[in-house]
């Protein structure tokens, strides 16, 4: 009854029910989480999405919400047989100024991209996963991306939102209505309500650029780094080292341009010619330079290539961290330890917020066999958090409390907006 009723409001054609359909919505990126459904629905409209959650909430079903699908903790699979509601179909974009734009919240991020490019503006939030990456997701995750240490992350963009809570109700702005719901919606992981359509900050994009790829000794990498980051003009500041760039140009067919403990992929734009303060934050340490798009896009190809260069080599155990920048010269050594019959490759992102502080946003990747368990251990024997960007998602729910500081405050939310516990029922919180 309940799936026919669903077919009433979005279509037969958008009520995934054969199997061979909906296996694409039944893992997550990286192939490491996997679950069924028995539908998947796909609403053209805010009033379609309204009306799914309303025969939903009515009928007592738990509903797991997916975008771009791109999450690499288990967020957005319907483990236990909930139903999927993709928000792919609400990509609208409209264009307010050159200071905001409004974007549904199955836009993709590149489409978000071109839409402020459009205005000659710049949206503060970019990943190498841009072109299926969507707008909800990356709210409910607060996703950084490699300008973090400029913009910050998805929160720090986010003007307004209109959401669908669990029982079908269409709040248009949490900046009238539920300012509490609006400064926690990101990093909710789709937990208190459903992202119909977010208003987001974009900005002017200076015109002159530098980027270095700078060879670094594991000795100095701690200084270097905050000296780069304290630059005006930083945008990004991305860390990888020998083994990862010889990943990425073996996956893009082209030989690594440099190769040292660390490689530091530093982005800086300004006024002015940025190239003369990086060089003197840089100082003789060997780099290769680019002050042309064109040849800058040559750099960051090799950070932007190691995702799917690792992928090749094996369904990767995929560990999203923060640690302090003291700590980066024992990361390594320390998850190689603790999962030694695993093959470890690391890169992230300096900085993890646009205060700069000194904590980094590191993505370690491991192939092979790995007590997930043992890496968590340690990562925090290094005074570091096990989740970032990605989420807590299923993978780490059992870890919130230690790595989320207001889980007890989204609990309260989670309790008020969503009593019957239906939006997205296996994360982040710890089972009660």
């Amino acid at each position: 009854m309940l799936i026919s009723d669903l077919v009433d409001v979005v279509g037969f054609d958008h009520c995934l029910t054969d199997p061979g359909l909906r296996t694409g919505y039944e893992v997550d990126w990286t192939g490491r989480y996997r679950g069924h459904t028995v539908a998947v629905l796909r609403p053209g409209s805010i009033e379609e999405l309204a009306a799914v959650m309303k025969l939903c909430h009515d009928a007592g079903e738990p509903v797991v919400v997916q975008g771009g699908n791109t999450g690499m903790v288990g967020g957005g699979v319907p483990l236990h047989g909930e139903l999927v509601v993709s928000v792919a179909r609400l990509g609208n974009l409209r264009v307010i100024s050159n200071l905001s734009l409004q974007a549904g919240a199955g836009a993709t991020l590149a489409a978000v991209q071109q839409a402020a490019a459009s205005v000659g503006a710049r949206f503060g939030v970019d990943t190498a996963a841009r072109e299926s990456a969507t707008i909800g997701g990356m709210i409910a995750t607060n996703a950084g991306g490699m300008n973090v240490v400029r913009y910050g992350p998805m929160g720090d963009q986010l003007i307004d939102a209109g959401v669908v809570l669990a029982d079908g109700r269409y709040v248009p702005s949490l900046l009238i209505s539920d300012d509490d719901l609006l400064g926690h919606l990101a990093g909710s992981e789709g937990t208190l309500a459903v992202v119909a359509h977010a208003t987001l900050a974009i900005g002017p994009t200076p015109p002159d650029l530098a980027i270095a790829m700078v060879e670094v000794p594991a000795s100095e990498i701690e200084a270097v780094v905050g000296r780069v980051g304290s630059l005006e003009s930083v945008f990004a500041v991305e860390l990888f080292g020998a083994r990862e760039v010889e990943l990425a140009a073996m996956g893009i067919g082209r030989s690594a341009p440099a190769r040292a403990d660390w490689l530091v992929l530093a982005e800086c734009r300004s006024d002015g010619d940025p190239l003369p303060e990086l060089q003197a934050a840089v100082g003789d340490l060997p780099a290769v330079v680019a002050t042309g798009q064109r040849e800058g896009g040559e750099l960051w190809l090799f950070r932007e290539a190691l995702t799917e260069s690792v992928a090749r080599l094996g369904v990767p155990h995929k560990y999203d961290v923060r640690i302090p920048h003291g700590a980066l010269n024992d990361l390594r050594a320390t998850v190689e330890t603790a999962a030694p019959d695993a093959d470890i490759f690391l890169w992230g992102h300096a900085f993890s917020d646009r205060q700069r502080t000194p904590l980094a946003n590191v993505h370690v990747n491991a192939v092979g066999v790995v007590d997930d368990e043992a890496v968590f251990d340690a990562i925090e024997t290094l005074n570091g958090s096990v989740a970032a960007e990605h989420g807590i998602g299923t993978a780490k729910r059992h870890r919130a409390a230690a790595a989320r500081s207001d889980l007890a405050e989204l609990r309260m939310l989670k309790d008020r907006l969503d009593p019957k516990g239906l939006l997205n029922p296996n994360v982040l919180f710890p089972p009660q």
